[in-house]
C-alpha cells in the first residue's frame, strides 16, 4: 500500500513493516491499564493475587515485538511478489488462534502427543509465558525462555534475510 515510498531512492523499505509492528505494540501497551484495572478489581474481591512477576510482562512484550517484526518483514516482502500470500496468512492466523493456548491451558490437554504438537507452534511459549507471569505469578520455565529467544532471533534473522534478498525486486514488482 506504500508503493510511492518504496520507489523513492533513499527510502528504507524496512521501515514500512516495522512501523506497522510498532504501532500495534502501542495498541498492545495501551491494553495494559485495562488489564491492571481488571487485576485490581479481582484482587480487591480476593479472587486474585498481584505478584512481582507481572513487572516482567513489558520485557516479554518487547521480545514478542522482535518476533513479530521478523515475521512482518518476511511476509510483507514476500507478499509483494506472491499476491495471494496475504490471504493465505490471514487464514493461517485464524487457524493459529485455535492451536495456540490462548483460551485454554496447555497443561489441561490430556494427550501428550497433542500437547507436544501444540508446543511446535511458535506462539505457544509466548502465550504460556504470559500466563505464567500474569496469572500464576511465576517465572516462565527455562525451555520456554529458550524457545522465546530462539524464535525471536530466528524470526528477525529470517525477516532481514528475506527482505534483503527481495529488496531489488520490490520496487519493480510494485
Amino acid at each position: 500500500s506504500n508503493a510511492g515510498l518504496i520507489k523513492k531512492v533513499m527510502f528504507p523499505a524496512e521501515a514500512l513493516p516495522l512501523v506497522v509492528v510498532l504501532s500495534h505494540l502501542v495498541h498492545f501497551a495501551l491494553a495494559i491499564p485495562v488489564l491492571l484495572a481488571a487485576t485490581g478489581v479481582f484482587a480487591a474481591l480476593g479472587k486474585f493475587t498481584i505478584t512481582a512477576t507481572m513487572l516482567l510482562a513489558p520485557l516479554l512484550m518487547l521480545v514478542q515485538c522482535v518476533f513479530v517484526a521478523g515475521i512482518a518483514m518476511t511476509v510483507s516482502s514476500a507478499s509483494v511478489l506472491f499476491r495471494d500470500l496475504r490471504d493465505i496468512v490471514a487464514n493461517l492466523m485464524q487457524l493459529g488462534f485455535f492451536v495456540t493456548p490462548v483460551i485454554y491451558l496447555i497443561d489441561n490437554i490430556d494427550s501428550r502427543g497433542l500437547r507436544a504438537l501444540l508446543r511446535v507452534n511458535p506462539m505457544t511459549p509466548f502465550v504460556v509465558a504470559y500466563q505464567d507471569l500474569l496469572f500464576f505469578g511465576r517465572i516462565p520455565s527455562v525451555p520456554d525462555i529458550v524457545l522465546i529467544l530462539a524464535y525471536s532471533a530466528g524470526s528477525l534473522m529470517l525477516g532481514f534475510f528475506v527482505f534483503d534478498r527481495l529488496r531489488d525486486s520490490l520496487a519493480e514488482a510494485i
